[in-house]
């Protein structure tokens, strides 16, 4: 029998190194709304979209691009996966006519089963009893994980896979901000189970710019204030809880950085 769970989530925005008290504008997280295709009434959808190194993105391109992947895969059939490609492929078809090059992380959670789609330099990081499992396997290794950026080519090149989750794990969504972190240093932000501590250390683990997020996977009947809502349509994004602040300028990521 499997088991429900619920995922409450904090966010991370860090702009020329001083973190900002807003959401990421290409993070979104919603349930189901009710115009959702019957296949997908119950999951829970996340997507982390950021320019890659060296590109732009206007902070509202980011908001409706994120928008547009949950819209995709709410309105999608069949399976879990194929929902995602058809998510980051909507996605990378209006990076391209937009000029943009993003990174991009998508999830979705059913039940105690976690789906994620990865393409760019996002990754996921999965603390679990006694171990840390990340998206890509190994970060270190090019072959696993350079991928190509959404709208970097003529078709999306995506990696996926699949995690049964538990309450009280916490997953790291994170773009090239947190890539050359120390595992053990994201172990560690991560093993607490707290949100507020997680975010706490992550932030000194941070380059200058970076977008992430934090999940904590718990029981369906657990409550807290941070808990996501349904859109009411799928035209009218309900904005995840946030502290009111100016809306950020553009959002620029630096060249990488020579050796």
């Amino acid at each position: 029998m499997t088991t429900g769970l619920q995922a409450f989530i904090q966010h991370l925005f860090v702009v020329g190194g001083r973190a900002v008290s807003i959401p990421p504008p290409g993070a979104l997280a919603e349930l189901a709304p009710p115009k959702a295709a019957r296949a997908r009434a119950g999951d829970t959808f996340f997507v982390l979209l950021s320019p890659a190194s060296g590109a732009h993105a206007s902070a509202p391109l980011l908001e409706e691009l994120a928008r547009l992947a949950a819209d995709v895969y709410f309105g999608s059939g069949g399976g879990i996966t194929g929902g995602l490609r058809e998510a980051l492929s909507a996605v990378h078809a209006r990076a391209i006519t937009s000029s943009v090059r993003l990174n991009a992380l998508a999830l979705v959670l059913r039940d105690d089963q976690l789906y994620a789609a990865r393409a760019g330099a996002a990754f996921a990081a999965l603390s679990q009893p006694g171990e840390l499992r990340f998206l890509p396997a190994d970060r270190r290794d090019p072959l696993e994980s350079s991928l190509p950026p959404l709208g970097a080519a003529a078709e999306p090149d995506m990696q996926l896979s699949r995690y049964t989750v538990a309450p009280g794990e916490m997953l790291l969504a994170a773009d090239e901000g947190l890539f050359d972190a120390a595992d053990e240093a994201i172990g560690a932000s991560l093993a607490s189970g707290d949100l507020d501590a997680a975010i706490e250390r992550l932030k000194a683990l941070s380059e200058a710019s970076l977008s992430a997020s934090v999940m904590r996977f718990a029981p369906e009947a657990e409550s807290d204030a941070v808990h996501l809502k349904p859109r009411a349509s799928q035209r009218t994004p309900q904005p995840m809880p946030a502290v009111p602040a100016p809306e950020p300028a553009p959002v620029e990521r630096a060249a990488p950085r020579e050796p």
